[in-house]
């Protein structure tokens, strides 16, 4: 493990000791999971990057006494390999020859999927991390290009908690295609309920032209979705008239909750009938279940008011389709299924309202995940997101030439780093 790994760890690690009397038993065991801490000890969310290279793997077959040897494919979730400052696991790129020797058409790639970073650390003291990251991920890769063996014999590379026989590299016989220097970023992070609106109104760029997938998950979905929320607040300010309403206890959450649901129901109709990948028809996918969101609001005393009452929320569900322009029956995402039924408008919001089962969020997810819970974002409310495709938000990584790009690399992530140290201080 590298020395800037070590150290952060233990910077780390004394903090969350620090702050574990006082916290304890504040967050539900689901949010406990991945506790942040800040410098003042108080539990935060963290940031976290998942970054795929084109480093390939398979899994190896047979040639136990004599027999023959085969690869084959592997599910995502069938490396799980400790790695310093986080953990490799496996995603695919299309193109692979299918042989005898190698049965399977998609590249299995190694993908790092970091651990969660708290969110005030120094830009050095980042930046210097993620050169670390990105200098072990090269050393993998020289690796894999001069060898064909057991991903573990690989340099820092613990043993694949699948169990499964994988190996990295490229066979003798095999394709020797692979998309090396390949690098795809994402980034995971928790954004504050109150912020969200204003985020996605003014820090989103429509890329693409009308009429593409791009271009309208910003211009359709995302930047008009504060104002379609205000228009439902507005809405329940008139069907249920106080003397306050805004300055209520969980307004401002309650405002949000409604700003990431009309993202979905706008993006929706706005895609609706194209075909892709489903996960990118918004530029913001939800890690957190938005019924789990309603959950942790709940207990203020507007959302109580509001969506404590079935009544009221059964109007309020109708003012959410009405103003985002949604039949009950439509799809919030054309294509998306849980099971085999597809997701209807009117019951899903129906169920995020009542803090039931977010099926959009099961439908969306892929089979090995689970949901990161909401958590408190240094004071308020959040959920915590997957950002999609980070030029949304004015960070293109094509400059980026490869996984041998390593300063390029860096600035791209500190400049991801620091936006969501921006969000977080708002």
């Amino acid at each position: 493990m590298s020395p800037a790994v070590q150290s952060l760890q233990a910077v780390q690690s004394r903090a969350d000791r620090g702050a574990a009397g006082a916290q304890a038993g504040s967050l539900p065991v689901a949010a406990a999971a991945m506790p942040a801490v800040a410098r003042t000890g108080v539990v935060q969310r963290r940031i976290g990057f998942e970054l795929e290279t084109g480093i390939p793997l398979a899994e190896q077959i047979g040639g136990g006494g004599g027999a023959p040897v085969s690869y084959g494919p592997l599910d995502n979730d069938n490396l799980e390999a400790p790695f310093p400052g986080g953990k490799l696991m496996v995603d695919h790129v299309p193109g692979h020859a299918q042989t005898a020797l190698e049965n399977y058409t998609e590249w299995n790639i190694v993908e790092f999927v970091t651990d969660p970073l708290d969110d005030r650390l120094p830009q050095a003291t980042f930046q210097n991390l993620a050169t670390t990251w990105v200098n072990d991920l090269q050393a993998l890769e020289g690796y894999a290009q001069a060898n064909h063996a057991q991903v573990q014999n690989a340099p820092n590379v613990g043993p694949p908690g699948s169990g499964l026989d994988v190996r990295i590299g490229i066979p003798p016989g095999g394709d020797g295609g692979a998309h090396w220097n390949r690098f795809a970023p994402q980034a995971t992070m928790g954004i504050k309920l109150s912020a969200i609106g204003n985020i996605f109104a003014n820090e989103t760029q429509a890329g693409g032209f009308a009429g593409h997938v791009r271009h309208d998950r910003i211009a359709q979905g995302a930047q008009p979705a504060e104002a379609t929320a205000n228009q439902i607040m507005a809405d329940i300010h008139a069907a249920y008239p106080k003397r306050r309403h805004r300055s209520r206890s969980g307004y401002r959450d309650m405002q949000g909750l409604m700003v990431l649901i009309c993202n979905y129901l706008l993006t929706g109709a706005a895609n609706a009938g194209r075909g892709g990948y489903r996960k990118n028809f918004t530029t913001m996918m939800y890690k957190s279940m938005l019924s789990s969101v309603r959950n942790s609001i709940i207990g203020k005393s507007y959302p109580a008011s509001m969506l404590g009452n079935p009544g009221r929320r059964a109007n309020i569900a109708n003012f959410v389709l009405n103003r985002c322009g949604r039949a009950p029956g439509d799809e919030v995402f054309d294509g998306i299924t849980f099971g085999t039924a597809p997701v209807y408008a009117g019951a899903w919001v129906n169920s995020v309202l009542a803090g039931g089962t977010d099926l959009v969020f099961l439908a969306m997810k892929n089979p090995w995940s689970n949901e990161i819970a909401p958590e408190n974002i240094h004071g308020d409310r959040g959920a915590v997101m997957e950002m999609r495709d980070t030029s949304d938000f004015g960070i293109g990584a094509h400059g980026i030439a490869g996984l041998n790009d390593t300063a390029n690399i860096v600035a791209y992530l500190t400049q991801l780093y620091q936006l969501n140290k921006q969000w977080s201080r708002r």
